[in-house]
């Protein structure tokens, strides 16, 4: 940490010892780094100071001189003298370049450490390109004058540095003309932008057509009907992403240089716009339709088409499209990535086939979700070079050919697998034959001939099983209560033992009942606000009594971990339940997460599964080097420094009980995992 100016004055007031004189006193009230003189200044008193320190006895005097050498040491950190040219080196390193503008972050924070780090982040124009997202959405006076002023600060301080922004106009109202206006002064710096418009708002950036030379990325929501062709003049562009509602209209985009093309439309325009104009330059193609009248119903003709650089293709739909006549007539060579999300009755298993053989192309990695009655073993045979698979709901017959064994000893279906990911539906009923599959994939769990000599057989690397989620065509984040649920099912069926347990089981009734009882208390509209969080509280702090008194046997601790329990605590105690209560809950449920993990640990052998951040299940084979990383629990304290610093001045006012511990620094409460 570095001296403070209250150190300066501390040594100010002693400064009538000789020996206690600061050497460089402008040091100790900055962070500037030392010269070299400075440097041999400092090490010169700190050495005269130590060899004071050990003739000295009183208290005192020792504290005066402890804290001379703490503070003259601070200066001769590494940290310290880090020289300008690599701090700008790690800020630019651990400063988020997302790649959609919509998450961008300004890191405002580093120019409120101190003064060099100040001076340095100002003067580093890099840092400030990302614009945070701007909603232009009934906006009022006030928050107009804060947005240009926050805007114009950003334009200046990233000087001649290529922009990235994400923008929502939907309303054609003059009073945020002004922040258009400043963005569109800069258009020859935008890099990577993402616009929310209607047709309407679309004439305030008719200014800029022909002034965007240095636009590599284009993300463009649409609502209303235009013709839109503002960027039909753009040399460097080549990622666009388009959305739209129902709209007539089209987009006018320099089509023959784009090689990264997504539409979330309901029109097949741009698609075979893209296909027959960017055949050439086309690396990476994703079309998502939610209308079920959207793709190539007769209008929309598509010739025979070689795509030779196309390397990853994405449909998505939940519907029949037509999408044969889209299959039948591309050839792509190049292509190494497949995903297809087509919820059909209609089976296009046969026009998959067809795309492979006839492309000759080496597909590494397929994502294939369809309804669980749709046969895709044709597929996985069409494409023997296959190291990443994710498919649904596989049935019986396809898990039985993924643990066969050829007379050549090797896998009969892709044989070079390394990773295989699973989602199940709320009614796959298959859970213990997964088990198996992950056994013999993973661990060569082989039977017969195959089993003596499994030479020539490749290790699956991963296996994941993901909760039950409605893939569609839409991916849904972890959800911590259907993870819950599921936990409870594959406890059963991934033959984990204890399930008939009484004891656990009469636990294990009364845990749900206690979860249940907060879901109701969360969804009571009836209670006022104080009132329900205040009954949160109480149910919370009942739930971590009962879990306090939970078994810790193996089965117990599997149940536990397997029904995501540290992610629930986390979560409740995330939520808005009253200040002085978040303490001594959290320290209760730290002191049960440590006691877990150590049994945790042990029982590796038995559960042989453990949860990935992401909410899959992944089998812990022998042979992965991670598995302790990923079987733990993982309890976040909670985060908000300024609920540490409002709880200690409500201490100090005797509001808090007197077994709340803040002697320990501020850092501990950001993370704890075991």
């Amino acid at each position: 940490m570095a001296p403070t100016f209250t150190s300066f004055l501390f040594f100010k007031l002693k400064s009538r010892s000789k020996t206690l004189r600061p050497p460089s006193p402008a040091l100790l009230r900055t962070n500037d780094p030392p010269t070299e003189q400075d440097i041999s200044r400092i090490r010169d008193a700190i050495a005269r100071v130590e060899n004071k320190l050990k003739k000295k006895r009183n208290h005192t005097s020792q504290e005066s001189y402890t804290k001379f050498l703490e503070a003259h040491k601070a200066i001769l950190s590494p940290y310290r003298r880090l020289p300008t040219e690599l701090i700008v080196e790690i800020f630019l390193y651990y400063h988020e370049n997302p790649a959609d503008p919509k998450y961008n972050v300004v890191p405002w924070g580093l120019a409120h450490i101190c003064h060099r780090w100040r001076i340095i982040a100002l003067n580093t124009p890099a840092l400030w390109r990302n614009l945070p997202p701007m909603r232009l959405v009934s906006v009022e006076r006030p928050q107009l004058k804060w947005h240009t002023a926050r805007l114009s600060t950003l334009l200046a301080r990233s000087g001649n540095s290529p922009i990235t922004f994400a923008l929502t106009k939907t309303e054609t109202t003059t009073l945020d003309d002004e922040v258009v206006t400043m963005l569109s002064e800069h258009s020859e710096r935008w890099e990577s932008i993402c616009l929310t418009i209607c047709g309407s708002v679309c004439a305030h950036f008719s200014k800029i057509k022909g002034r965007v030379p240095a636009l590599r990325s284009l993300r463009l929501l649409l609502t209303g009907s235009l013709s839109f062709d503002i960027f039909e003049v753009a040399p460097k562009l080549r990622q666009v992403s388009l959305g739209s509602l129902t709209w007539p209209g089209i987009v006018k985009l320099p089509w023959n240089q784009i090689t990264d093309f997504t539409e979330d439309a309901s029109r097949t325009d741009h698609i075979v716009t893209v296909l027959h104009s960017s055949a050439e330059a086309l690396q990476r193609l994703n079309f998502i339709t939610d209308q079920s009248w959207a793709l190539f119903d007769g209008t929309a003709v598509i010739r025979p088409t070689t795509l030779p650089n196309l390397t990853c293709l994405a449909l998505q739909t939940p519907f029949e499209t037509g999408l044969k006549s889209l299959l039948d007539a591309l050839t792509v060579p190049a292509l190494q990535e497949l995903v297809l999300k087509i919820f059909t009755d209609r089976s296009l298993t046969q026009e998959v086939v067809n795309l492979l053989t006839r492309s000759q192309c080496m597909l590494r990695k397929l994502t294939i979700h369809t309804s669980p009655a749709q046969s895709i073993e044709q597929v996985l045979a069409a494409a023997p070079h296959l190291t990443t698979l994710d498919i649904n709901d596989p049935a019986q017959n396809l898990i039985c050919a993924l643990t066969g064994v050829n007379a050549g000893r090797e896998w009969t279906l892709v044989p070079c697998l390394d990773s295989l990911t699973i989602r199940v539906g709320v009614k796959f009923a298959l859970l213990s034959e997964l088990g198996r599959l992950a056994r013999v994939r993973c661990d060569l769990a082989l039977e017969g001939a195959a089993a003596a000599d499994p030479v020539h057989v490749h290790r699956l690397q991963e296996f994941n099983v993901a909760c039950p989620l409605l893939t569609q065509n839409v991916d849904r984040g972890f959800d911590v209560w259907a993870a819950a649920q599921f936990a409870q099912h594959c406890f059963e069926t991934f033959g984990l033992g204890g399930a008939g347990d009484p004891t656990l089981k009469e636990a294990k009734k009364r845990l749900d009942g206690e979860l249940c009882e907060i879901s109701a208390v969360n969804k009571n509209s009836t209670m006022s606000r104080k009132a329900r969080l205040v009954k949160l509280a109480k149910h919370v702090d009942t739930l971590i009594d009962h879990l306090e008194c939970f078994d810790v046997a193996p089965e117990s601790i599997i149940y536990l971990y397997l029904k995501r329990i540290d992610f629930t605590l986390d979560s409740l105690l995330d939520s808005q339940i009253p200040l002085e209560m978040k303490p001594p809950l959290n320290a209760r449920v730290q002191r049960l997460v440590v006691k877990w993990g150590a049994v945790l640990i042990a029982t590796l052998p038995i559960m042989r599964w453990g949860w990935q951040k992401d909410g899959f299940l992944t089998y812990l084979s022998g042979h992965n080097g991670s598995v302790h990383d990923i079987a733990r629990f993982a309890f976040q304290r909670y985060k908000c420094q300024k609920c540490y610093v409002g709880l200690r001045s409500r201490s100090r006012r005797g509001q808090l009980p007197a077994d709340v511990d803040f002697k320990k620094p501020a850092t501990d409460l950001w993370q704890s995992e075991v």
